[in-house]
């Protein structure tokens, strides 16, 4: 079933990569929806509609982030969110050669800007020299 707060994470000894998930509690589909039925998944719950947020993490303190609003899933296979990417089946990956075919994943993506904007502002930090 469908869960929120952190689904994810990747840890290092001092850095910590996370996507946390929220869902939205008046959901408003804003896309293609001729016939009102997507609006009235969300509404019955048979649909959910969430935010998520990928956070970079330096000794608990925010470097970067990014994130991506509105998405709606069936609350049963959500987490294809941020597994999708990884399919067993190579051509559902956007990571794989398929000319013709537009697969897209958006949680890898927000992870590399996280990290972009990680780096950035670790390039951008004052160095310290080591007191020997």
């Amino acid at each position: 079933m469908f869960h929120e707060g952190i689904v994810w994470t990747f840890t290092t000894e001092r850095f910590c990569i996370s996507l946390e998930i929220e869902v939205e509690s008046y959901p408003r589909y804003d896309g293609d929806d001729e016939d009102g039925e997507i609006q009235r998944q969300l509404d019955n719950g048979s649909l959910v509609q969430f935010d998520s947020r990928v956070v970079v993490e330096l000794d608990g303190v925010e470097i970067g982030s990014d994130h991506l609003g509105a998405s709606v899933y069936d609350p049963r296979t959500a987490d294809e969110f941020w597994t999708a990417h990884r399919d067993p089946n190579h051509l559902n990956r956007n990571c794989s050669y398929n000319p013709g075919v537009n697969v897209c994943h958006y949680f890898p993506e927000m992870v590399r800007e996280a990290i972009r904007q990680a780096r950035e502002h670790l390039a951008k930090a004052p160095k310290m020299r080591n007191a020997a």
